[in-house]
């Protein structure tokens, strides 16, 4: 099937004032020739968690809604990502910063989810490489914890240089589909030659990081506020490469609330929106809305070309009916007048003579007149097979099409209806056998299964169990079962804590019936 990549705009768009931003590189637009659909693909760059899809034709008229359902890209084998961490420590005079540097890194090495992979480095002159992907995650600690500020006053500190080298030989060539840069740094870069060398290096390192598919977030730390013109630089290729910038509050040294489960949520966010045109008779350009948990919103124009490939019918094989054997053609029969006639009598032998019998010519006249005879009933035979295997043929293709045109609109009917009845992301059920439940204390009731022996709970989008209350924190509790099946859960210094059958609790052993309240919520553990 065709793939049509769109640069995404906002080019005749409505405008929201909360508008979330698509990343251009991720929208990929492919028509399904013959099932009447096409899948929008997408990736959010600063907001990790799309609720809602919507889709209505878009035109002079008054628009129709089209169906769409959305599947996520969480937690699936396409969200895994590959993550290089750079820590700037260059100057030692920026030993606080360079310190703040490294707690916000090994807060992000804790949430990072466990199937993603991570480099720890450092840049001063050059930048080296302390932790590789490979590494185990204590060494990867160790490493952070012996970064120190550093460097030498003489020796100038080239962070986009460096940091495009990087890319080429570190990410490039990494198999995940998600790469990206976390950049801790005071936006200083050294390079000889002044503010336009500057440049020419942050152009450079924009253009790598799109050839390369690597997404680079950076996060600013000034020593004093007259110091934040700095990350114009950083705050650029942040933009440019489909990244977030973050900026440290000055005195305390620490990044915003949320930082690192926005980070991540955007890396491992988006997903695939399959739009049905099935109600739609002719090409017209298609809007697919795509809303937030937040409510923010942001939209793509499938145009009219995709959709017309989409609805364009795809030709139906019929399989080749046996051709019936021609009638063999009869031998001609023998005249028979020779036969019948009397002898004639004995006469006087006549001298051979070149001369035709005028007797033989209305003999063959009449043999002609057969052989015609015969051909024209053959071919109207023939005619008349071909006209009935033409109705058969033609018959046949209509039964089949209109199979065809019910089993998709039973599909469709089916989809509707698994739509209407599927429940909301924080409390999806799996059919898949569970080792135990969590049963919501609420009127619904809805039960949770438990199907791995290691389940973390929160806010974040990149835990496995979602709660989108704001009284759970982004990493809240982890809920284990060890090689004896006893069960315990371990609070992850979340805000609210939690409270077990009512009292509040760091870790504990939990039994079937234990009630679990994790801020607002209120849950029922059970052993299935």
């Amino acid at each position: 099937m065709p793939l049509f990549f769109v640069a995404c705009s906002t080019a005749g768009l409505p405008a929201f004032s909360q508008d979330a931003r698509i990343a251009p590189s991720s929208i990929v637009i492919e028509p399904l020739k013959g099932e009447k659909k096409i899948n929008v693909s997408v990736r959010l760059v600063d907001d990790p968690a799309i609720t809602v899809v919507t889709a209505a034709t878009k035109g002079t008229g008054s628009s129709v809604e089209v169906p769409v359902m959305w599947k996520s890209y969480a937690g699936t084998p396409d969200s895994k990502c590959e993550w290089l961490l750079v820590i700037d420590n260059s100057n030692p005079s920026r030993g606080q910063s360079v310190a703040a540097c490294v707690a916000e890194a090994k807060r992000f090495l804790s949430e990072l989810p466990s199937g993603d992979s991570v480099m720890i480095s450092s840049i001063a002159r050059d930048l080296v490489v302390l932790a590789p992907f490979d590494a185990k995650r204590e060494a990867k600690e160790e490493a952070l914890s012996a970064i120190k500020a550093g460097g030498e006053g003489t020796q100038a500190t080239l962070i986009y240089q460096n940091l495009r080298l990087a890319l080429i030989q570190h990410l490039a060539k990494r198999p995940e589909s998600r790469k990206a840069v976390v950049l801790f740094t005071d936006g200083k870069d050294e390079t000889s030659g002044g503010p336009d060398a500057i440049r020419t290096q942050v152009k450079e390192l924009i253009a790598t990081s799109k050839e390369t598919g690597v997404v680079i977030h950076t996060l600013g730390f000034a020593e004093r506020a007259s110091e934040a013109n700095f990350f114009a630089d950083l705050k650029e290729v942040s933009f440019e490469t489909e990244g977030l910038h973050v900026a440290a509050e000055v005195s305390s040294r620490r990044l915003p609330d949320q930082t690192w489960q926005r980070v991540i949520g955007v890396m491992h966010g988006g997903g695939t929106a399959v739009v049905d045109l099935a109600k739609i008779e002719e090409a017209v350009p298609i809007e697919v809305t795509f809303q937030t948990a937040s409510g923010r919103k942001a939209m793509v124009v499938i145009d009219k070309e995709p959709v017309s490939v989409a609805l364009e019918p795809v030709p139906q094989v019929l399989p080749e009916e046996p051709a019936k054997p021609e009638p063999e053609a009869q031998p001609e029969p023998e005249s028979e007048e020779p036969a019948k006639a009397e002898p004639e009598p004995e006469q006087e032998p006549q001298p051979e003579t070149e001369e035709s019998d005028p007797e033989a010519e209305p003999e063959d006249e009449k043999q002609n007149s057969l052989l015609w005879l015969i051909a024209g009933g053959v071919a109207l035979f023939i005619a008349i097979l071909a006209i009935v295997i033409s109705r058969k043929k033609a018959a046949a293709a209509a039964r089949r099409a209109q199979a065809l045109r019910d089993a998709e609109q039973a599909r469709f009917a089916q989809e509707k209806i698994e739509a209407e009845d599927a429940q909301d992301e924080q409390t999806r059920v799996s059919p898949s056998p569970a080792l135990a439940i969590l049963e919501m204390c609420d009127s619904d009731q809805t039960r949770f299964p438990i199907e791995v022996t290691n389940l973390k709970i929160g806010r974040g989008q990149h835990n496995d169990f979602v709660l989108r209350n704001d009284s759970v924190s982004g990493n809240h509790c982890v809920i284990q079962r060890n090689r004896q099946a006893e069960w315990s859960i371990t609070d992850l210094e979340s805000g609210n804590g939690i409270v077990l059958n009512g009292k509040s609790v760091e870790k504990s052993i939990l039994v079937h019936g234990d009630v679990i309240e994790l801020g607002e919520l209120k849950m029922r553990f059970l052993l299935s």
